[in-house]
């Protein structure tokens, strides 16, 4: 077997794995290493792809793929020590719209402002974006119940410490949020990008369409990408994100 087709035999099996994961799962490397590889060079194998996937790794700002499937996270008690997380599939060109530095919004909305004019962009889709929450309400209340209202971040720290017989360190916050993985912000203007490119938006057509489009959208309107978390999780999390995005434009 070529070791091209080696390695995409590799990468299939580590997706199914990561894909058995619950959103935000600890990946533990020796029972990844024991679910897909056998042969050491398997290990490196099914290692690099990972690495390779992960938002945080200098690996996948280097050479990232079109789908991400794990984040890289320091531990906020032990910053130090850092761990791999699992995600729902992320297209690449999601993550590069969370780049806080990136203009693609601004000069989104200025071409909408020419083609549909000041008021229309300014207070129409502010208010559709608002209503974005309310599309979510569901999915974030199903992921409550789903986390028992915990940050999942804060529990898992508290049984990685434990398990490695680590000091606890710093904890989270007592506040908790529902936290979108993609913010509702990216998401909302990625679709009336694309719908705006099918339809006049301001339209039935359109306007039907683009409340179709956030109502089915994964990653607005799914408990399998929201989380609860705490404040200083939450924080870390955004941080990492848009980090990374800056760094793969």
């Amino acid at each position: 077997m070529s070791s091209s087709s080696s390695y995409q035999r590799m990468t299939a099996k580590v997706i199914r794995y990561l894909e058995r994961k619950p959103l935000l799962g600890l990946i533990n490397l020796d029972d990844l290493y024991r679910s897909v590889a056998i042969e050491k060079e398997d290990r490196q194998q099914a290692y690099n792809f990972l690495s390779r996937s992960s938002i945080g790794t200098r690996a996948a700002v280097e050479n990232p793929r079109d789908h991400f499937y794990a984040i890289y996270l320091p531990l906020i008690g032990n910053p130090q020590k850092k761990v791999y997380l699992s995600l729902n599939p992320i297209p690449e060109k999601i993550i590069k719209m969370e780049n806080p530095n990136s203009d693609e919004v601004k000069i989104l909305k200025n071409q909408l402002r020419e083609k549909y004019g000041t008021t229309m962009v300014d207070f129409w889709l502010q208010a559709a974006q608002n209503y974005t929450i309310r599309i979510a309400d569901n999915a974030m209340r199903e992921a409550k119940k789903r986390d028992r209202g915990a940050c999942v971040l804060c529990e898992l720290e508290k049984n990685f410490n434990k398990k490695e017989n680590l000091d606890a360190g710093r904890r989270g916050s007592n506040k908790k949020y529902c936290s979108h993985i993609i913010s509702r912000n990216t998401i909302f203007w990625s679709e009336v990008k694309r719908i705006d490119l099918e339809y006049p938006l301001f339209s039935l057509e359109g306007s039907t369409a683009l409340y179709t489009a956030l109502m089915n959208n994964q990653f607005l309107n799914n408990p399998a990408n929201i989380a609860m978390l705490c404040h200083k999780h939450d924080r870390l999390l955004i941080h990492t994100i848009k980090q990374f995005s800056e760094e793969i434009q």
